[in-house]
């Protein structure tokens, strides 16, 4: 659970095994001050950016595989009538099949992988820099200049991204707060959320291409 106070006496943890000392700083017990709060409202709204950038490219595929599987229908029912009726079939697979090169290129073209890879890529790092403050010494302004650069990497355009970011409506969108130490020294917490949770990610993910390669 995140706490959104700026306040350390309201921020303390009821788990008894985290000491109470009013000289600890308020970011061991994840105290959200304003900066800190809008620097992870936009790791959320990036993440949640990728995450509609890949959804929509999965339905350009399946749309694109339907497309396939009803022009070569046509073109088999248009080689079986005859008449008028065939040929109607027959040209109505072929607009099917000049459909797909147009969305292959508008919609699942480079452009498109990666403006996703570049969203997930800002994601992760925001994350990862707010996961580093908490669990380092870093101020607040060091944080915040390190998104700034992640933002404004000439080796990484944003561009129109930044238009589709700043057009988002976040009302009905579920946003994932940090998690919480839990009574766990931070490093030990920031090894689990940043690093452990990653290589168990990886090693599903590589256990279910193994097991549909075989």
């Amino acid at each position: 659970m995140v706490i959104l106070s700026s306040s350390l006496s309201s921020a303390r943890p009821s788990d008894p095994r985290i000491p109470l000392n009013d000289d600890i700083e308020a970011k061991q017990y994840l105290v959200m001050s304003p900066t800190v709060q809008k620097i992870w409202d936009q790791q959320q709204k990036w993440s949640i950016l990728a995450s509609r950038k890949r959804n929509a490219m999965a339905k350009w595929r399946n749309i694109n595989f339907y497309l396939i599987f009803a022009s070569t229908c046509l073109q088999v029912i248009g080689s079986q009538l005859p008449g008028t009726l065939g040929n109607v079939c027959s040209e109505a697979w072929r607009v099917l099949l000049g459909a797909m090169p147009v969305i292959n290129f508008f919609k699942l073209g480079s452009d498109e992988l990666s403006g996703h890879v570049k969203c997930r890529q800002v994601a992760e790092m925001i994350k990862s820099e707010v996961y580093k403050y908490y669990a380092t010494e870093d101020s607040e302004e060091a944080l915040k200049k390190n998104v700034d650069k992640i933002l404004n990497d000439d080796d990484r355009p944003l561009y129109g991204l930044l238009l589709e970011y700043d057009g988002m409506d976040m009302q009905d969108v579920e946003t994932r707060p940090i998690p919480h130490p839990d009574g766990r020294e931070v490093t030990e917490w920031y090894n689990e959320c940043r690093l452990t949770d990653q290589i168990k990610f990886r090693e599903r993910k590589m256990g279910k291409m193994r097991k549909n390669a075989r």
